[in-house]
Formats: structure tokens, sequence, C-alpha cells
């Protein structure tokens, strides 16, 4: 036995076995979801579809079963962002860019401190070269140093910047006590001989308030081993250029810059590393 009933929306004469009353299914005309009345009111429409599943496009000859109500996801809250966090992005993408002119320059050194190399290594040999093109040679490498300074400082002054907000953020997102402030996490970087431990030790304790596991701690380490490294080899470069009076020694000073040249390109890169992870760490942390 069967049960003939009119679609709700398109009109269309429907047919159905009678076991499937009351079931839920799409319209083979028009695709919108109706329902199958009972068999003793054979072109009545039942109410309340609201609560019923959506089932599959059905022919005249069968409804399918209604497919059970899957279970909602549970919707993600997003974490609502500390009202005293301070965004990090400017800073970071400022002292990116200083370490980028640097790092433009100190290759720009290197290249023209190889070349003085071979200069003085003709002269070494007794090859007679001109005044002007000795000038020349160390026009090339102070010409970059000197836009090698500036941006030292431009980015040392957006490093303290992006640093004393990062110490901010750590005292904003950690229910720990933190021993640094934001002022002293940067005034610690001026203290002599305390200034080859402070700086390291307020740096930690931002990545820890940042990231409570502690996750790619070394990081740090490696920051400030290469930074402290880098810093020692410097003095001891600028004693020896002092004290430089024969060409053997210009050899040397020059000999010297070019080994220590990738020491300095590591130091830029893990600084540059070391403020983006700070800073996506804190900005995951507050819900960015």
């Amino acid at each position: 036995m069967a049960i003939a009933f009119s679609c709700e929306h398109c009109g269309a004469k429907l047919r159905v076995k009678d076991e499937k009353a009351g079931l839920a299914g799409k319209c083979p005309k028009c695709s919108k979801r109706i329902c199958v009345p009972d068999a003793d009111d054979p072109f009545g429409q039942l109410g309340g579809l609201s609560d019923l599943s959506e089932g599959e496009a059905y022919s005249s000859d069968d409804v399918p079963e209604p497919s059970p109500t899957a279970p909602k996801r549970p919707r993600r809250r997003r974490r609502r962002t500390p009202r005293d966090f301070l965004s990090l992005t400017i800073p970071v993408w400022l002292v990116t860019i200083g370490m980028a002119v640097m790092l433009i320059t100190h290759l720009m050194m290197t290249a023209a401190t190889f070349h003085q190399l071979g200069l003085l290594k003709r002269v070494q040999n007794g090859e007679d070269i001109d005044q002007p093109t000795l000038d020349a040679s160390d026009l090339y490498i102070g010409g970059p140093a000197i836009f090698y300074f500036l941006a030292f400082l431009g980015t040392g002054i957006c490093w303290m910047v992006w640093k004393h907000r990062a110490n901010r953020n750590a005292h904003t997102l950690s229910d720990q006590h933190l021993e640094y402030t934001p002022g002293w996490s940067i005034g610690c970087y001026f203290v002599p001989f305390a200034n080859l431990v402070w700086p390291y030790a307020a740096m930690n304790e931002i990545w820890y308030a940042s990231n409570p596991k502690g996750n790619g701690a070394a990081l740090v380490g490696w920051w400030w081993g290469l930074w402290v490294l880098s810093g020692v080899i410097g003095r001891v470069q600028s004693r020896m250029s002092f004290q430089s009076e024969t060409v053997e020694d210009f050899i040397r000073d020059d000999q010297f810059t070019l080994f220590t040249a990738p020491l300095d390109i590591a130091v830029i890169a893990v600084a540059c590393l070391l403020v983006w992870r700070i800073r996506n760490l804190q900005h995951t942390a507050a819900g960015l």
C-alpha cells in the first residue's frame, strides 16, 4: 500500500510506501525538505520540520531513513586580549629592517676587505700600487662602515623599545613574580660586568613568561652566547688594528676580519629570529 501526497513547496504529486510515514527527505522536483504524512492523512502535510534531519533527495518510490543529527563541534572561543598588552609588530619590523641594513653593509665591508687584502698582498710581493688605489680601497671599507654604525645605533634603539614592551607584556601574561621590570631589563645593558649576565637573565625571563613550557629556550642562550663572543672578538680586533704599522700587520687584520665575518652574520640572524619568536609567542598567548 502506498501513501500519495503533494509537496508543500512545489505542489508535485508524490507516492511512497506506507512504511515511510513520518520520515523526512528532499523533494525530487524542488529539492526542498519535506515530511511524509501519516497514512490516514494522505494529502496532509506535517509541521515541525525544524527538528528533523535533512535526508537525501528521494524518488516517488522510496524515502531514505533520516540520518542522525551530527553533534555540533564546539566553537572555539577566542582568548580575550589582556587590557595592558602591547603589540610588538611595529618594533619587531623596525628591528628587522635595521638588522637587514646591518647585514647588507656588513657584506659590503667584507667584500671590500677581501679586495683590500689582495692589494696588500701585491704590495707585500713588491708590486708598486699607486696611492689613489690604496685610498679608494680604504674608502670602500669606510663608507659602508659608517652606514653600519648608524644602522647599529638605530637598531639598538628599536631593540630597547621592543624589549621594554616585551617585558611589560611578560608581566601582563604571567601570574608569577618577575624579577626584572621593563626599565631594568633595558638598564642592565649599561652596568659594567653585570651586563655579561643580566641581559640574558632578563631575556630568559621574558621567554618563559611568554611560553611557560619553555619550548625553544635554547635560542636565548645561542643569541647571548654569540653576542658576547662577538663583542670579545671585536675588542681584540680593535686593539690589534690600533697597533698595526706594517703591511704584514694590515694583512693580519684583514685576515682576522674575514675569519670572524660569519660570526657577526650569525649574531644578526639569531637576534632577528629571537625577536620574531618572542613576538609570536606573546601574541598567541594574548589571543591575537
